[in-house]
């Protein structure tokens, strides 16, 4: 049985999300039917030596703990990155975030709720672990410029091919290493992936 509680480790400073009112005169953006969601977990690793998680509140991060601690052990984005994030590699408010077996680690790169990018894509980082770098090995924006406000994620296929869901946009892509559309399917109105 293991427990692990986000106040513990990450404090609420770490987050991008507020509890307080955007100007004065304002209502707070939480209520009963809204709580204040600081972390987000979106997705999770279970790993032999590690846990990790992706959270959203805290963009971009990527948590890897010890599992008998519960001790962080390095971060990826967000407030207090423990890496130096090359060009075009930091992702925000991401979902399902993968460690592949080379290392790597996908995202689905919302860049949304706030808008932070143009465009939500999927990309892939390489880790140095030594020189605490993630550089941006790929990405994927779709063909006709989506924003999604929630969800999403990125397949990997052998092969190298990419299975993207474009969450709240409501569409479903295929694409090859090279970033070639392979398939590429929109959901009826209001269907979400």
């Amino acid at each position: 049985m293991y427990e692990w509680h986000s106040l513990d480790h990450v404090p609420l400073a770490s987050s991008y999300a507020s509890a307080a009112p955007v100007s004065k005169g304002e209502p707070a953006p939480v209520s009963k039917a809204e709580p204040y969601d600081y972390f987000h977990i979106n997705s999770i690793d279970v790993e032999r030596t590690a846990t990790c998680w992706s959270t959203r509140a805290t963009p971009g991060r990527r948590t890897t703990s010890n599992p008998r601690t519960g001790q962080v052990r390095w971060e990826l984005g967000g407030r207090h990155s423990s890496f130096k994030l090359g060009p075009r590699a930091t992702p925000a408010w991401q979902h399902d975030a993968i460690q592949q077996p080379d290392g790597a680690i996908t995202f689905f790169d919302n860049g949304a709720t706030p808008v932070v990018h143009p465009q939500s894509r999927g990309i892939e980082l390489a880790l140095d672990t030594a020189n605490m770098t993630a550089t941006l090995v790929r990405s994927y924006e779709h063909q006709n410029p989506l924003v999604a406000g929630s969800q999403g994620n990125v397949q990997a296929l052998s092969g190298g091919d990419w299975i993207v869901g474009w969450g709240q946009a409501g569409y479903l892509s295929e694409v090859n290493a090279a970033g070639q559309v392979l398939f590429n399917a929109h959901l009826p109105p209001d269907w979400e992936s």
